[in-house]
């Protein structure tokens, strides 16, 4: 009996279309993926001496990334509404990672307000 010898050879061919094509439509969908990364979201407390001493709200573009920021006038204000947290001296500035929902990671925590404008301007860049 003959056998057709384009069969075998058809076979192969439609299997590596087949492969080809499925390549070709998931190479742009993982590129969207990758490309649509989700922006990091930043809240922050500072607490200064008086409320002209209040930096971060000022630095361009913050409300790209800034989810909530709050600015408290003096130590015992402070103390009284963040009793958990050490704070002894102004300035100090708390930046937390925004999770979504109430999940909050510190990711500094400063006396340093040039420090903590550089953190967040550098957010600013990178997304």
């Amino acid at each position: 009996m003959l056998t057709n010898p384009f069969n075998k050879l058809g076979g192969k061919l439609m299997k590596k279309i087949t492969l080809i094509s499925i390549l070709i439509l998931i190479f742009p969908i993982s590129l969207i993926s990758c490309s649509n990364k989700e922006q990091d979201s930043y809240s922050y407390i500072e607490i200064v001496e008086k409320s002209k001493d209040s930096k971060l709200q000022n630095i361009d573009g913050i409300e790209d990334i800034l989810i909530n920021g709050e600015t408290i006038v003096g130590i015992e204000n402070a103390q009284t509404k963040y009793p958990n947290y050490k704070i002894i001296e102004t300035p100090t500035i708390f930046i937390f990672r925004d999770n979504g929902g109430d999940l909050k990671k510190l990711v500094l925590k400063t006396n340093n307000v040039k420090e903590a404008t550089d953190f967040l301007e550098k957010r600013l860049r990178d997304n």
